[in-house]
Parts: structure tokens; C-alpha cells; sequence
């Protein structure tokens, strides 16, 4: 069965409007008489968003098609033609970027949950002219992404979030799998406890991590402060927050934190993590 919300770049629970909006973004991107590239291509895929806007945007055939699609029950796929989105809209957008940079920011941060997420966004947008309301609209988008994914616990939503962000795709899927199984009846601990032994080189944490282990944190953050390039502590100190990282052979860290991907050195971590434990509300007082 072909997934005619993934063709469209478009989620399933996505309004008419939306779909609407990354139906004319594509067609004039694949156009036939407009496409710079192969021909026969263009018609192929042009035939494709056809088929799927005829579907999905009709209220009648998308009801069936929906029930159809539900009870082949299937699974997120992230990535879903992510390398495939972008290209004719390009002049349109930087113009309003430019008299918009909320829309660029925005873009930027749904293109780190899916790529798919930001192209839809992107035409929506450029389609409705609502740029005014650029951050409402791409915090609707969001939630309806994480809803969609991980259903409608919060503190659900927020771990399979964090795994995304830190492209943690399959661990990401397996949450995805069980919120479609379990539904309602998913328990938070247990999710996160068969995660962190199906997923060994994870910690995956829920509720405030900060209030569970405050001590901890203090105290290797002491004992940091005393040897500041020790990769062991400082990993120790990143996990025990739960904050996502990747740290290289040469010493170099990638770090997301609050959606944004930090790069730093390990000479450089130590006052990156003071600042954060003077600045970020959520280390204060611990």
C-alpha cells in the first residue's frame, strides 16, 4: 500500500490546508514543463502526487484510506523521503526569510525532527502568507508531529523527542512501535526500562532527571572543577543530565541541548557547562 502522506511530505493527521499547500509546493517543483531535469522522471513523480492528493485530499476517499492504511498498522518511518523535499521553493522562501527570520529559525527547527515536517511547514506558510503567526504555526506543527509519533503523553512525547533530535532514529521507531500497540496503556517506566536494555549505549531518563539525581550532578561537576579534562567525567556529567552527545577520537563533542547542536572541545566544556548550571533555571538551587 503506498503511503500517499509521505509522498505529499505531509502527516497523517495533517488539516486539508496543509496538505493542500505541500500538494502545490510539489506540483510545481515536478511539473513536466517546468522541471529541469529528466523528463520521464518528473512525470512519474508528478503522476504520484496526483494520486496521492486525490486521495488524501478528498474528505471521503482519505476516511477510507485512512482505516486501510490503520490496519496495516504502519510504522514511523523518519526519514521518509527526506532527500527529496526541497529545491523549487528555494526563491520564495528566501524572500520571505529575509523580511521574515522567524520563518528561517523555525524551518531550522523543525528540520531537525523531520525534514518532511519543515517541507510541509515551509509550503504551508508560503502558501497561507501567515507569517506573522510563523512560531504558532510551526509550534502546531510540532506538537501534532510529536502526537502523531508518540502519541498523547507528554512525558512520552519528550523522550522520543530527545531521541530524534539526537538521531537516535531506531530507538525513536521502537517507542513509536509500542505507543501503536500499547496505546493508553503504555507505562512510562516500563517504556523507558525496556529501552535502556534494548538500547544499551542509551540512558534514557523520564520526569526531571535534574530534581532525581541533583546531588550526583553537583558532585561531578565538583570533581570536574578539580580535573577539567577528564572525557570520563565529563561524559559521566552529560549522561547523569541526560543530554544527548557524540564526542570524537580528537576530543571533539557534539552536544544537543534545548534542540540546538553544540560543538565544543573538551577544553571548552567546562565553561560551557558552568554557564550552563549558573544560567539555565533548571540547575538552579540543586
Amino acid at each position: 500500500m503506498k503511503d500517499y502522506y509521505s509522498i505529499l511530505h505531509v502527516l497523517p493527521s495533517a488539516e486539508i490546508d496543509v496538505i493542500r499547500a505541500a500538494y502545490k509546493a510539489l506540483a510545481r517543483k515536478y511539473h513536466p514543463d517546468t522541471f529541469d531535469g529528466d523528463k520521464a522522471y518528473a512525470s512519474k513523480r508528478m503522476q504520484e502526487i496526483n494520486d496521492a492528493f486525490g486521495v488524501i485530499g478528498d474528505p471521503d476517499k482519505r476516511k477510507k484510506y485512512d482505516a486501510e492504511r490503520e490496519k496495516e498498522n504502519q510504522e514511523a518511518d523518519f526519514s521518509s523521503n527526506d532527500n527529496d523535499v526541497d529545491a523549487r521553493l528555494e526563491e520564495d522562501w528566501v524572500v520571505a526569510c529575509k523580511y521574515c527570520p522567524e520563518a528561517k529559525e523555525s524551518f531550522s527547527h523543525l528540520s531537525k525532527l523531520s525534514r518532511s515536517l519543515a517541507f510541509a511547514f515551509k509550503s504551508y506558510l508560503l502558501d497561507s502568507k501567515q507569517f506573522s503567526e510563523c512560531k504558532t504555526i510551526r509550534d502546531k506543527f510540532r506538537a501534532e508531529f510529536l502526537k502523531n509519533y508518540f502519541g498523547s503523553n507528554p512525558e512520552i512525547q519528550s523522550i522520543g523527542e530527545k531521541l530524534v533530535l539526537a538521531g537516535e532514529l531506531k530507538a525513536a521507531k521502537s517507542i513509536n512501535r509500542a505507543v501503536k500497540v500499547m496505546g493508553h496503556s503504555l507505562i512510562v517506566s516500563t517504556l523507558v526500562e525496556k529501552l535502556n536494555a534494548d538500547f544499551s549505549h542509551l540512558k534514557v531518563y523520564y520526569g526531571n532527571k535534574h530534581e532525581q539525581e541533583p546531588s550526583k550532578a553537583r558532585q561531578l561537576l565538583s570533581e570536574l572543577k578539580g580535573n577539567p579534562y577528564n572525557w570520563d567525567l565529563q561524559k559521566e556529567l552529560l549522561q547523569t543530565l541526560n543530554i544527548p552527545y557524540e564526542l570524537s577520537i580528537w576530543g571533539n563533542y557534539k552536544i544537543t541541548y534545548q534542540g540546538k547542536l553544540i560543538r565544543l572541545d573538551t577544553y571548552e566544556f567546562n565553561r560551557w557547562i558552568l554557564d550552563l548550571f549558573a544560567n539555565d533555571p533548571s540547575f538552579r538551587n540543586k
